[in-house]
């Protein structure tokens, strides 16, 4: 069917469209990374922004207010860098038709113009050979060929084919792309969704298919457990077990033993045995455990598992409210390891968020909000984060917040060290900047497939060194990677200390490590704990 303006309606129909093929895409598009590392979410992070963005705007004919509604729930569950971006475009866009109820091709250009801009606008230091050259490229190009009697079919094909003819040449414009043999990920999300929906326009409906690896819950705006919520009262589990023969319940079942093991899985635990009926309750945050435990003596005949903070969450919040003392200022930062978030809290940390998967501009905002302070410093700990920290920043019009752009969670620990409580907010901004500038960042991965450019090459399984998140290292053996890495370093004779961070999947001797770095660098003092980060084996902080 042929379009000379679209509605709200359709706009949705089409958007769906793009969601499932976006879905289809998501792997491809998370295995385009630059570095040869496990951690590729760029199709993932898209989705979610899209998906709770549609899971949260109310569907309406209006074009315009069905867009401002769509935009305010992506710019609220962005998340990594390139959720952020999608959601700038799809803010601009929003902008652009906010009073339109329905859009013809020459608005709709109009408005693609006014995304990238917006786009290109929310990107600190923004980098041709991207996701935002594809955008730019595409709008103008098709504002170029507008004509009489063009529909909006035909509007956004010819956008869609000068997407994909701005995304064949990315690599000439980012040699980082070139070298890795790959193209932008982000570019390539951003045009699948576009296909999905101009396939729409000529009812070519992509299946939903089923659920992404990733499942995720979209922002509500009401509700006493959503996922602003904290999560720490657990569930009231509730349940008759039915002791039977053939798990050899009868024979085997020791009651002091099996209410010993429960009161580990939890707290106001009720035991009663009638017979061969077991009656149980009990307060617990893995029922999952709990369940398993009873079923290898026998079957549920009742079962009642009830969530806790929903029943007691009005009253838990109040009564934290009334008990806690606002703070002159309060500090957020981020961590993907439970070494190092202990870590950052001992420093100083108020809360320290989980940054495993890349944060939503949400988890910020309810930060914010939790943290109950009149002035907000907040350390993003990772490059990926700092766009998604500052679009929460923005929005929350709060100009008490202060970001100090750390890019790792060593500059993040470092800041808390010289950045202590005692000094004044002022004096306080300034030793954390200083803290952050006197660490530099190196760490070491695996690789996961081949890889080679004019200067570094591996093979799969190899490990490669970054110096400040710039490869610069490889070697099979990670002690050779990581001298390697070492050597790297500008000024590493003048160096004092190295301090080492073991990931979540280290299982290197540690004796053998300091004595590699010893031999080579004699005055290099090591320090070693825990920081069970993700991707990352070591993450190093040398000073």
């Amino acid at each position: 069917m042929k379009y000379k303006t679209i509605d709200g309606d359709v706009y949705l129909t089409m958007l769906r469209n793009g969601l499932s093929n976006l879905k289809h895409n998501e792997k491809v598009i998370n295995s385009m990374n630059v570095f040869p590392v496990s951690d590729g979410d760029t199709g993932t992070n898209m989705r979610y922004t899209l998906e709770n963005g549609l899971s949260y705007a109310k569907p309406n004919k209006h074009l315009g207010e069905y867009l401002k509604s769509l935009s305010t729930g992506m710019l609220l569950n962005a998340r990594g860098n390139s959720g952020v971006i999608l959601s700038q475009l799809f803010k601009g866009f929003a902008d652009s038709l906010v009073r339109c109820s329905i859009a013809n091709p020459r608005e709709i250009v109009d408005a693609f113009i006014l995304a990238f801009q917006t786009a290109y606008k929310a990107v600190a230091h923004p980098v041709e050979g991207t996701i935002l050259t594809v955008a730019r490229e595409a709008a103008l190009n098709a504002k170029n060929s507008l004509g009489r009697g063009i529909t909006v079919n035909d509007i956004l094909s010819l956008y869609l084919a000068e997407m994909r003819k701005s995304y064949s040449y990315l690599p000439s414009l980012l040699p980082v792309l070139k070298e890795a043999g790959v193209n932008d990920s982000g570019a390539l999300g951003y045009i699948t969704i576009l296909e999905g929906m101009v396939k729409a326009l000529y009812d070519e409906f992509i299946e939903a298919g089923v659920e992404s690896e990733t499942a995720v819950t979209p922002l509500s705006e009401t509700g006493v457990f959503n996922e602003y919520s904290h999560f720490e009262l657990g569930y009231c589990t509730e349940f008759l077990l039915q002791l039977l023969v053939e798990k050899n319940g009868l024979s085997n079942f020791d009651a002091t033993a099996f209410n010993k093991d429960l009161s580990r899985l939890g707290n106001s635990l009720i035991f009663i045995q009638e017979g061969s009926i077991i009656k149980v309750h009990i307060h617990t945050l893995t029922p999952e455990k709990v369940i398993a435990l009873a079923r290898t003596y026998g079957e549920f005949l009742s079962f009642k598992l009830e969530n806790m903070q929903m029943q007691n969450a009005d009253f838990v919040k109040h009564k934290e409210e009334a008990k806690r003392d606002r703070k002159e200022v309060g500090v957020i930062t981020t961590s993907n390891g439970e070494g190092i978030t202990s870590l950052l809290q001992d420093g100083g940390a108020d809360i320290v968020l989980d940054s495993s998967t890349s944060l939503s501009t949400s988890s910020y905002l309810n930060a914010f909000k939790e943290v109950n302070a009149d002035k907000i410093i907040v350390l993003p700990n990772d490059k990926n984060e700092l766009i998604t920290s500052n679009q929460a920043k923005d929005l929350s019009n709060n100009e008490n917040i202060v970001i100090i752009e750390t890019t790792s969670m060593l500059q993040g620990y470092y800041a808390l060290a010289f950045g202590t409580a005692d000094l004044s907010f002022e004096d306080r901004i300034s030793a954390m900047k200083d803290g952050q500038a006197s660490i530099l960042t190196l760490s070491l991965a695996k690789s996961v497939k081949d890889y080679y450019n004019n200067d570094i090459t591996c093979k799969e399984g190899d490990y490669l060194g970054f110096v400040e998140g710039k490869l610069k290292a490889s070697a099979p053996l990670l002690t050779d990677a990581l001298i390697a890495t070492l050597n790297n370093v500008e000024d590493i004779e003048d160096k004092t200390s190295v301090f080492i961070l073991t990931g979540s999947e280290f299982n290197f001797d540690e004796d053998e490590l300091v004595n590699a770095i010893n031999d080579k660098f004699p005055d290099l003092e090591c320090n070693i704990i825990s920081g069970g980060q993700k991707t990352y084996e070591l993450v190093m902080g040398v000073m």
